[in-house]
């Protein structure tokens, strides 16, 4: 078995494998398209490889190429996404996905991944074994339509509570139920509260104020992927319609700027047909973060959604989004990192406290 860059003559064999996988009860798919020439001259790219023996594909991956910041220090970093193996539902077949993250390994030393949905999947149990750490990327919700919510959350393994959810909803007295449970929960509000004139505005593209302000506060944090504009642009590309960017401002000030979804789900294994909005990616100085996640949150409020999520690491965003009123939820996250990415990670001070990690540095927006 050799693993090597994919083109579009294994299309076939890749079929096979997604055939098989869809079989075992796999809901990922590997890409059959190769990307296109030229990928890799823009400052954020994917190349994906395939592990093959004589006609057959029996997993692979891809990886995404973009420079990282270490306390302001650029740093070229990998980003594993979607490692699928035949071994994940053929135990005979486990050396695939161990030779999958050896060839990761001799790639990019400095690699991540983030999702992987579980802790107990088999190539998360893998990456632990091969010494990589992790940390959970916690999960933030706020609930615009409680009615729409309980007759349409998915509640795995608690059909109880499911069906005392979907009886209010159908009441429509979830909102009550809600207001009332807020009521006896409620603590004081810590942290700064965003002004009255924060305001987010849609813009087509990504320009200079991103670089200005990448510029001033790159070093505040331990980690944070490149977000200059050209950086962003190719992460979020015009063409594609589902980014809404927004750059916030604070009186006469850009302080920061997101990115954000409203997306329709239907038949979601965790939404059901909610509308969903996203706050996917974000940034600006920690002190500005509560204005960033009250000005997005307030547009995705105005536009109808259902419901508002963001996955978060930094502690600053995390105090951000329950400041203004959202609930933390069970994660299934996770940001794992190779020996040599926690070696120049760990010579920062407080580096676990200072990680600026969301759903835009790995594939997750694609999948929201």
């Amino acid at each position: 078995m050799k693993i090597v860059p994919y083109q579009n003559e294994y299309r076939g064999a890749v079929e096979r494998l997604n055939a098989r996988l869809e079989a075992a009860g796999s809901e990922w798919q590997f890409p059959t398209d190769a990307e296109p020439r030229g990928t890799d001259q823009l400052p954020v790219w994917l190349e994906s490889f395939v592990a093959i023996e004589g006609e057959d594909v029996f997993g692979g991956y891809i990886l995404k190429h973009q420079v990282f910041f270490l306390e302001g220090r650029p740093l070229e970093v990998g980003d594993l996404q979607l490692p699928l193996s035949l071994g994940q539902i053929d135990s005979t077949l486990s050396n695939v996905s161990a030779a999958l993250l050896f060839d990761i390994r001799s790639r990019s030393p400095l690699v991540y991944s983030l999702g992987l949905g579980s802790e107990e999947t088999q190539f998360a149990k893998l990456l632990q074994a091969a010494g990589w750490k992790h940390m959970t990327v916690p999960f933030y919700f706020s609930v615009k339509s409680p009615n729409r919510f309980a007759r349409s959350i998915r509640l795995r393994g608690r059909p109880l509570l499911q069906s005392a959810f979907r009886a209010l909803g159908h009441l429509r007295l979830a909102r009550l139920a809600f207001d009332l449970r807020r009521s006896l929960t409620r603590t004081p509000k810590n942290g700064p509260t965003p002004p009255a004139e924060s305001e987010a505005r849609p813009i087509p593209r990504f320009d200079g104020f991103a670089d200005e302000l990448f510029a001033r506060h790159a070093d505040v944090y331990a980690f944070v992927g490149d977000r200059r504009a050209s950086a962003l642009n190719s992460v979020y590309p015009t063409e594609e319609g589902r980014y809404i960017r927004l750059v916030v401002r604070k009186g006469e000030d850009v302080v920061g700027w997101a990115v954000v979804l409203d997306t329709q789900m239907r038949d979601d294994k965790y939404f059901g047909d909610m509308r969903v909005g996203t706050v996917a990616d974000s940034f600006a100085a920690p002190e500005d973060a509560p204005t960033v996640v009250q000005a997005a949150d307030d547009f995705l409020t105005r536009r109808g959604v259902d419901i508002v999520v963001s996955n978060q690491l930094h502690p600053s965003w995390c105090e951000a989004l329950r400041s203004v009123g959202y609930e933390e939820g069970p994660s299934n996250f996770f940001f794992y990192f190779s020996e040599e990415l926690a070696n120049e990670l760990q010579a920062l001070p407080r580096w676990d406290q200072r990680l600026h990690v969301n759903r835009g540095d790995g594939e997750g927006p694609a999948h929201l």
